[in-house]
């Protein structure tokens, strides 16, 4: 997790390709969005899935309802977010042992928040429980921490990015400063949610000395977890 622009895509491509290297199954993001090539079908099964095991959609519903002011972008992220225990099954049933995600769920939980203001924190506090339980997976969590300046550039740098990121410099770094805030508390609740590991990085190192912490965190996990799918979260 981190804000954009903060390399979080660059360090999770390294763990990945280090991964494999060691002969690891890895899933990453734009690999368990869908089962199967018929979109129909992939609709069907997430909606079984949804009715069958969606007891998490209540709290998630709530949460996107109690953030003022209500907008299509937050009822659209809502619906990202409320996915991603399909998108993890898909996982499972790929045969990923392990996932490595640059835009997971506390991504998606803090974009649910953006340019909104919510009066009831225990309503992220419950949407995050209930989703983490509907994974029916073990997590590790890490952040990458950059201060909002810097952030802000690279974004201009490399090209707009995805809504609400798109508004230029000037309009990203309102937005990051405004609510940069709220990704930690995201970030805070899932940790509380889960007893997960949790390793923060400083965004602002190179790449290969913040890969090389990644790849001893992840080591650490992956010894005292067989397997992050279908199992605890570790301790």
């Amino acid at each position: 997790m981190g804000l954009p622009g903060a390399g979080k895509t660059t360090l999770a491509r390294a763990l990945l390709a280090r991964l494999a290297e060691q002969g690891k199954t890895c899933g990453e993001r734009d690999l368990i969005g869908r089962l199967g090539s018929s979109r129909a079908g992939h609709y069907a099964r997430l909606m079984g899935f949804t009715l069958g095991r969606g007891s998490y959609l209540p709290a998630t519903v709530r949460l996107a309802g109690a953030v003022r002011p209500a907008t299509r972008a937050r009822m659209r992220f809502a619906s990202r977010l409320a996915v991603w225990p399909y998108r993890l099954s898909v996982a499972r049933a790929r045969g990923f042992d392990t996932v490595v995600l640059d835009q997971g769920i506390l991504q998606s939980a803090w974009c649910v928040l953006l340019e909104g203001s919510l009066e009831r924190p225990t309503l992220l506090e419950k949407a995050l429980a209930d989703l983490f339980a509907g994974c029916q997976a073990g997590f590790a969590f890490i952040s990458v921490d950059l201060d909002v300046k810097s952030a802000a550039g690279r974004i201009e740098a490399r090209g707009p990015m995805e809504a609400p990121f798109n508004r230029g410099y000037p309009e990203t770094f309102r937005l990051l400063t405004e609510h940069g805030e709220q990704l930690d508390q995201v970030v805070a609740a899932g940790v509380r949610a889960t007893g997960a590991p949790h390793l923060r990085i400083d965004g602002s190192l190179p790449p290969s000395e913040n890969a090389m912490k990644i790849d001893a965190f992840v080591d650490r996990v992956l010894s005292r977890s067989t397997t992050f799918a279908g199992s605890r979260a570790p301790e």
